[in-house]
């Protein structure tokens, strides 16, 4: 959850563009889970017998996505893998608006998340990067130079949500126009962005099957050899029995219910 707070600190502190954001939150998810030895066993939650190994690496390319994305996570577990593209944008902290707020920028977005779409469907998603500013400048686990120094605040909600995410099946319809044609990215409150969800609950929930299933092998996957993304961020989970697995996302499954409330709750 740092990582939004920490997104959501620097954005604000020095106007930083989604390439420059991207790499970062890249970055800090490295340097975090290696710091906390997460590349060693750990057990499964839920008290399955079970153990994973997870491993997080980062990879770049000096060049645009063919597909129109500014991030590609490769997901792989015991029942296979996903493939999710990401193009981000920047919700600048001093118009408050989106950083493609002209007619020629609005429709350079859809384009781009046209494209992501044909690729991976259900898995495309906009990801919008929010300043401290809009939050209310929580710093969770993990402290950084840009959240201590950075701690005012005129929101709300949760500093995780510095990394918003929204499927693009909520943005645009089946003939790849915009859903809303006025905003085009509905806001529930300024800075919150309807149908989003902060980038530690959509990582969850791909995890967990909440979000897109899993696809055997390479079958049906994007080739990175031929559709680059700017980006590449792999997730990896080992050392775990496939019986194992589906039982950890129907107990999860009854766990949480998707709703971002209910979930904190539960989970403390």
């Amino acid at each position: 959850m740092s990582v939004g707070a920490h997104i959501a600190a620097k954005l604000a502190l020095f106007y930083s563009d989604e390439r420059t954001l991207t790499d970062e939150l890249c970055d800090m998810l490295c340097i975090w889970f290696d710091s906390r030895s997460i590349r060693t066993t750990r057990s499964l939650p839920f008290g399955l017998q079970s153990s994973a190994k997870i491993t997080i690496s980062k990879t770049t390319v000096p060049k645009e996505s063919k597909n129109g994305s500014d991030l590609r996570i490769g997901l792989s577990s015991p029942l296979g893998r996903k493939e999710v593209l990401i193009q981000a944008k920047v919700l600048d902290p001093v118009t408050k608006k989106l950083r493609c707020d002209s007619n020629a920028g609005w429709e350079k977005l859809r384009v781009q998340l046209v494209k992501a779409r044909v690729e991976v469907g259900e898995l495309a998603f906009m990801m919008i990067y929010v300043p401290g500013t809009m939050l209310n400048a929580r710093v969770y686990g993990y402290n950084t130079f840009e959240q201590q120094f950075y701690s005012a605040s005129h929101g709300s909600f949760e500093s995780c949500y510095g990394v918003t995410l929204v499927p693009v099946n909520k943005l645009l319809d089946d003939h790849d126009q915009w859903i809303d044609k006025v905003k085009k990215v509905p806001t529930i409150s300024p800075g919150v962005y309807s149908n989003g969800l902060p980038f530690w609950l959509f990582v969850l929930k791909l995890v967990v099957c909440q979000i897109g299933s899993w696809v055997e092998g390479d079958r049906g996957l994007v080739s990175f050899a031929d559709n680059p993304s700017y980006h590449t961020l792999n997730i990896g989970f080992e050392n775990v029995e496939p019986a194992d697995w589906h039982r950890m996302q129907e107990l999860a499954s009854e766990w949480f219910n998707g709703d971002m409330d209910s979930f904190m709750s539960q989970s403390g």
